[in-house]
């Protein structure tokens, strides 16, 4: 419920806007409780750098789809719990894979970065490339080892 209202302001709707304050004044929800959302939903680009992916899950996503829609998945908070980054400028290819991964059932966390943040992230797919290269040499190394 707190991402709906997120995305919405993030999308400057103000009619979304509209439709908070009159939750807030209805004491649903407090100021505090969205703006604490929101801080929490926001991933500074030095954060991305100190996040240790969870490549198994960053496979997910294949690179070019999370480089069209800005969003990808960085971590995994149990088997079937994704976290995403998005710079949310393709909402709709946004919440389309969100839906994808429902429907398969997974339950979705969306994170908000700048481009910069985004870009950063995106280059786990090279570290996952690398990695898988280097399992495949040592793999190929032990075979001829035997």
């Amino acid at each position: 419920m707190y991402f709906y209202f997120l995305n919405k302001v993030i999308q400057n709707n103000i009619f979304a806007f509209l439709e908070i304050l009159a939750i807030i004044s209805l004491d649903f929800i407090t100021q505090e409780k969205i703006m604490s959302t929101l801080v929490k939903s926001i991933i500074e680009t030095t954060e991305i750098n100190n996040l240790k992916p969870d490549f198994s899950v960053l496979k997910i996503i294949p690179k070019d789809i999370a480089g069209q829609s800005q969003t990808l998945i960085f971590s995994s908070t149990n088997k079937h719990s994704l976290q995403l980054l998005t710079t949310n400028n393709f909402p709709e290819q946004t919440q389309h894979l969100i839906t994808q991964l429902q429907s398969k059932g997974y339950q979705t966390q969306l994170f908000y970065t700048t481009n910069e943040g985004f870009s950063q992230a995106l280059n786990r797919y090279e570290e996952l490339s690398e990695q898988e290269h280097l399992a495949f040499l040592q793999s190929e190394k032990e075979k001829k080892a035997d």
